[in-house]
């Protein structure tokens, strides 16, 4: 990784990069393979449609992914939630976790379970960032053309050295624009 990247003005050596995006649908925004080009982990939150969209994903950087309510039996070797380590941050993944202030059952046991610094969420298509105690939550939005959002979105997420954690919306355009 250069010293200096084009998309995070103050990146600096030992930070990292993850690529935040869920609810693709199947659909990957031409922009993305130039936006998640420079990170280093990219995680995908479910409802990832396509196995053509993991792959195109996987040739950018390694990437961890669950499986979404519409991921069929192509999709049947993800896991319902995952972990994962970049640099100084723990993360962890489910498609389904309802808000923070409104968790899933299974959402409230995974935190509590692992204690990650973030959880990432997808599903309702709707963007949050919240804290509950020392966990950050993060819906990116949906990325993709199907649901009923009417922007599509996708983040970076800007781990520094030192562990602080700085969250970059993407914008990807009106749902439905090519």
């Amino acid at each position: 990784m250069p010293e200096s990247n084009p998309i995070i003005p103050n990146f600096r050596p030992g930070d990292h990069l993850v690529g935040l995006l869920a609810d693709t649908h199947g659909w990957l925004h031409p922009e993305l393979q130039r936006i998640f080009a420079h990170v280093h982990h990219i995680i995908h939150a479910g409802d990832i449609g396509q196995p053509r969209c993991l792959q195109a994903l996987r040739a950018l950087a390694p990437t961890t992914a669950v499986r979404g309510n519409i991921d069929g039996e192509e999709h049947g070797d993800l896991p319902k939630w995952a972990e994962v380590r970049v640099g100084p941050c723990h993360l962890a993944t489910l498609h389904i976790g309802g808000a923070p202030r409104r968790p899933t059952r299974e959402a409230r046991a995974l935190v509590e379970r692992l204690r990650p610094h973030v959880l990432v969420t997808g599903h309702n298509h709707v963007t949050f960032l919240d804290r509950i105690d020392t966990c950050l939550w993060i819906n990116p939005g949906a990325a993709g053309n199907h649901g009923g959002h009417l922007q599509r979105l996708a983040a970076i997420l800007h781990v520094h050295a030192n562990g602080h954690l700085e969250l970059h919306r993407v914008l990807l355009g009106r749902r439905g624009e090519r």
